[in-house]
């Protein structure tokens, strides 16, 4: 039995040391010592499983350098965390921060779909302070190499595009393989193309203060997302978000505008705030899309692939434009 378990890690992306949520069709598994998000494939095709992995995840007490934490894909653990499987389909990672005299408690939720094929993010943060406020950053930094997979590089064409209530940043490669990440929370800072991650407290300054959008230039960069919000005392606060994935024959069309028909299947109205709770706790009653082909796309622009996982996933080296790694 174990090592069925561990040819499924090796085949699928996934360790044995992490809680997985599915909905069929889109999994997500979530490394239970610090609540990073070890691998998200949608129907084989592991976005973050290739190159240097960055999905990660971290807290800073607002722009304060010295208090910058990270977990990371790769095990980093600054963060003391709790990780609790709420479901087959929902995680919970929590904690208390302790850093410059702050003391403020979170509940960061990931949930999959089970409806949609999109991976929601909850965050909760609470001033445990009965007397003084304090500015919180929490930020998610990723770096799509799903190029990849469809024969091409690790690039992508990095784009923010604004519909209106809904903004997303995306990584396309040059097959139209798209990832993105988006929000209706006008407190949610939105950055593509740059940095590659967020990885020290001053990138993080950077992003909040003068957020990049590559609108749509091509390069090996990451896409991110992050709340930085003044909580007063004894008050909490709640923002969602959410990422998905999708597929367009042409790159530039996916890029050159909105993308509103991707953006409308995936997250669309899912996102109103004022839904956070019933997106976390309760089930939207609509069809999952499937895909029915690798090269067709669909009359309204999305489509869902299928496409056999790949056996360098179980390779020893991975490699990518910036660095070899070792694992």
């Amino acid at each position: 039995m174990l090592r069925i378990l561990a040819l499924s890690a090796l085949i699928f992306g996934f360790s044995v040391h992490a809680e997985v949520i599915t909905n069929g069709h889109l999994t997500v598994t979530v490394r239970n010592d610090n609540g990073a998000i070890e691998s998200y494939i949608m129907d084989g095709v592991n976005y973050f499983g290739q190159g240097t992995y960055i999905s990660d995840w971290g807290i800073q007490i607002g722009n304060d350098t010295s208090t910058f934490r990270i977990n990371t894909t790769y095990g980093n653990s600054g963060i003391p965390v709790t990780v609790t499987r709420v479901s087959a389909n929902q995680v919970d990672v929590s904690g208390i921060i302790t850093l410059a005299g702050k003391n403020i408690s979170f509940v960061r939720s990931i949930k999959i779909s089970q409806t949609r094929n999109v991976m929601l993010f909850s965050y909760s943060l609470t001033n445990n302070d009965t007397i003084d406020p304090v500015e919180i950053s929490v930020f998610e930094t990723f770096d799509p190499d799903q190029g990849l997979i469809s024969g091409g590089s690790y690039g992508t064409y990095n784009d923010v595009v604004d519909t209106g209530e809904l903004r997303v940043a995306q990584a396309v490669d040059e097959s139209g393989l798209t990832f993105m990440i988006g929000t209706t929370d006008s407190r949610m800072t939105l950055a593509a193309g740059s940095p590659f991650a967020i990885d020290n407290g001053n990138i993080l300054n950077t992003f909040f203060t003068a957020p990049y959008d590559g609108e749509g230039t091509y390069d090996d960069e990451g896409i991110h997302i992050g709340l930085r919000v003044t909580l007063e005392a004894d008050t909490t606060t709640t923002s969602v978000a959410a990422a998905g994935s999708a597929q367009n024959s042409d790159s530039s069309s996916v890029v050159g505008n909105a993308a509103d028909d991707i953006v409308t299947e995936l997250i669309g109205d899912e996102l109103n705030a004022d839904l956070a709770e019933r997106i976390l706790r309760e089930e939207v009653d609509r069809p999952i899309i499937h895909s029915v082909t690798v090269s067709e796309t669909s009359s309204g622009g999305v489509l869902w692939w299928l496409i056999l996982p790949l056996a360098c996933m179980a390779m020893s080296f991975r490699r990518c434009g910036k660095c070899p790694v070792l694992m």
